[in-house]
């Protein structure tokens, strides 16, 4: 592991930090503030990284087909493991356009209890966001957000004061928006116009 490398102690403890709360060297401690860090760190990872296309998680890989049928639908493919949401679902041709002409997908469990996908896109990529959990491939602004959206969760149990849960909660609201703009900032979309647009502003 790299030196001054990111992970789960650092992010809850600047959490912690923010609350004015003692330090934790493992989520096993036996401390409250680390029960608290437990509780809540993976179900927050989980929801911010649910919550937008960072693109430290972008995932595009191509679908495996399985011997089922959907009614209603041409393809029926195996829902990717770590998948926390689906993006975007193309083929090769309609890589080009995927942003603009979306394809109809549906999600749903098959009798096994297997995940599955539904689609009319034959040899199907999909785009996704990935359940990241190594905190070291974290973007600097989706740690700094997450640590403070933890801060928001276990202020008033460690310190009794619903004010400090409010104003780290706050400061979490300016940092995700941060962290969405400089996500994306990072990709490179080229502006895409109706054709009746264009005739209009010719």
């Amino acid at each position: 592991m790299a030196v001054n490398a990111v992970t789960n102690i650092v992010i809850c403890n600047m959490a912690l930090g923010y609350i004015a709360k003692t330090r934790i060297f493992s989520l096993e401690d036996k401390s409250e503030e680390a029960r608290m860090c437990s509780l809540y760190y993976d179900h927050l990872r989980r929801m911010l990284l649910r919550n937008y296309t960072w693109g430290f998680a972008k995932r595009v890989v191509q679908l495996a087909l399985i011997s089922k049928t959907m009614p209603g639908y041409e393809y029926v493919y195996a829902y990717p493991s770590e998948c926390l949401a689906v993006r975007n679902i193309y083929n090769k041709d309609g890589a080009s356009v995927k942003e603009y002409e979306r394809e109809k997908y549906d999600i749903f469990v098959m009798d096994n209890g297997v995940v599955a996908i539904a689609c009319d896109v034959e040899d199907a990529f999909i785009e996704y966001t990935h359940d990241v959990v190594d905190a070291d491939t974290f973007s600097v602004d989706f740690v700094e957000a997450l640590s403070r959206l933890i801060a928001s969760n276990i202020a008033q149990s460690l310190t009794g004061s619903a004010a400090q849960a409010q104003e780290q909660y706050q400061l979490f609201q300016a940092m995700i928006a941060n962290a969405k703009l400089a996500s994306a900032q990072e990709r490179q979309n080229t502006p895409h116009f109706p054709d009746d647009y264009l005739t209009v502003r010719m």
